[in-house]
């Protein structure tokens, strides 16, 4: 039961946050991963408003429960020029927190 509950309480988190996140699809421009597993990068678009940082608008650590994957996502759809979509949300100032990664087509 309790597991159950777990499981619940976890997709209704992540559905709110797919609720409330803004997305993005394009080509990625820039890619940069640090030695502490930040990831920062940036579309060959226009970046929103919310994602003040210019030179690398949105970002995440590999460390997180997805980030690695979510890593190789990008660097995949950077080498093959694919277009990859990303959900976002404002984490500072700055820069804007990932939320999801997935290819439309």
């Amino acid at each position: 039961m309790r597991f159950k509950t777990l499981l619940l309480a976890t997709s209704l988190s992540f559905t709110g946050f797919i609720a409330s996140a803004a997305e993005i699809t394009s080509n990625v421009e820039k890619l940069y991963v640090n030695q502490y597993g930040v990831v920062l990068f940036k579309f060959n678009t226009t970046s929103p408003a919310e994602c003040v940082n210019s030179n690398f608008p949105f970002g995440f650590n590999v460390n997180d429960t997805s980030g690695k994957e979510w890593f190789e996502m990008l660097h995949q759809a950077k080498l093959n020029e694919k277009e990859i979509t990303i959900g976002f949300s404002e984490n500072s100032p700055a820069r804007c927190n990932v939320g999801y990664v997935y290819y439309k087509n």
